[in-house]
């Protein structure tokens, strides 16, 4: 799942084995979506550009839902793998429920070096869910149900565990409240991350 918007999401990975009869050169690359709900590649997509090997493609500020292509000069050698990688900025429109869903798939053409014979692959990407990112807390459980105390000691009255989901949180602020009559006898409230 990822939460929009974002910047330089990685949209898509493959993988692309050349049989070890021959080299191939590769020419072109094609990334096409399918897409379901408010997830849209045309209005949701920007910045699109592919990693493969060590080379990146020029980026494409404006996004399809087909036909992004690129033209490339890239040597496969015979039984070797590359990694191919499919990257965008994602809007904020992008969607916020399982329902939203985006797909890059993909296709390749090139030529053997040997035989000339013009090849090509495809592969469908992995599908990405737009969500919401949320955090909770709840109570520990090392947080005592009942204690008997003394004045002038430290003592643990709650322990909290903090969940964040979708994405990365940063905590800035936490409000600590007494009950009705505790901050009479509380000298201080000690907060401790860990």
């Amino acid at each position: 799942s990822i939460v929009a918007p974002v910047n330089n999401q990685k949209i898509g990975h493959f993988t692309l084995t050349a049989n070890t009869t021959e080299d191939v050169n590769l020419s072109t690359i094609d990334i096409d979506f399918t897409d379901t709900g408010s997830f849209d590649a045309s209005d949701d997509l920007t910045n699109l550009y592919v990693k493969y090997g060590d080379k990146t493609t020029s980026t494409k500020a404006s996004v399809t839902d087909s036909n992004n292509s690129w033209s490339m000069n890239y040597t496969l050698s015979a039984g070797s793998t590359i990694n191919i990688e499919v990257y965008a900025n994602i809007g904020a429109n992008a969607g916020s429920s399982t329902s939203d869903t985006l797909r890059a798939d993909i296709r390749i053409d090139g030529t053997t070096t040997s035989s000339s014979t013009a090849v090509y692959g495809t592969a469908e990407g992995q599908t990405i869910t737009a969500a919401s990112g949320t955090f909770s807390a709840v109570v520990a459980g090392g947080t005592p149900v009942a204690q008997v105390v003394t004045g002038n000691q430290t003592i643990t009255t709650a322990q909290f565990n903090w969940t964040a989901i979708n994405e990365s949180y940063t905590i800035k602020n936490v409000t600590v409240s007494l009950g009705s009559g505790v901050s009479e006898i509380v000298g201080k409230a000690i907060l401790k991350d860990g």
